[in-house]
């Protein structure tokens, strides 16, 4: 976990205490060989760094994918508009080669922001290297 407490620092302070409570809520999850990792039309319930190789996030087709992005180890890699909205994934993330994550549900977070005093802490701060708005406008200039 240190991977993510690391990007963390590079991005803002984040005191031990938080760090700690935070850090309590981290899973590690390890794919074998190439998955999919969050199909199309599912539901998006964790939030994940990628911590090692890579993934790549496409429209599915009947005659051949729409790839749209590509993430590499150290960036967060989920359907992070999916994730906050709460509404079905319209495209699929799957992993390239055997990959390992580090996640936290989103159940998860908002009991790390109950029990934290401030608001715009950890994730939150974090999130904004992905915006919602930008996820959002690259997805509709795609499907075009």
């Amino acid at each position: 976990m240190n991977t993510i407490n690391l990007y963390f620092e590079y991005l803002f302070t984040l005191s031990n205490s938080n760090w700690e409570i935070f850090n309590s809520k981290l899973k590690s999850l390890l794919f074998s060989e190439k998955k999919i990792v969050l199909d199309f039309e599912k539901n998006e319930k964790h939030l994940t760094l990628l911590k090692n190789r890579i993934i790549r996030k496409y429209f599915p087709a009947e005659s051949a994918y729409k790839e749209f992005e590509i993430v590499f180890e150290g960036k967060f890699a989920s359907a992070y508009d999916f994730y906050i909205t709460k509404k079905k994934s319209i495209y699929i993330i799957e992993t390239i080669s055997p990959s390992e994550f580090i996640c936290i549900s989103y159940s998860d977070l908002q009991s790390h922001y109950n029990l934290t005093s401030n608001e715009n802490n950890t994730v939150r701060k974090a999130s904004k290297e992905t915006p919602f708005k930008k996820s959002k406008l690259e997805i509709a200039l795609i499907c075009l």
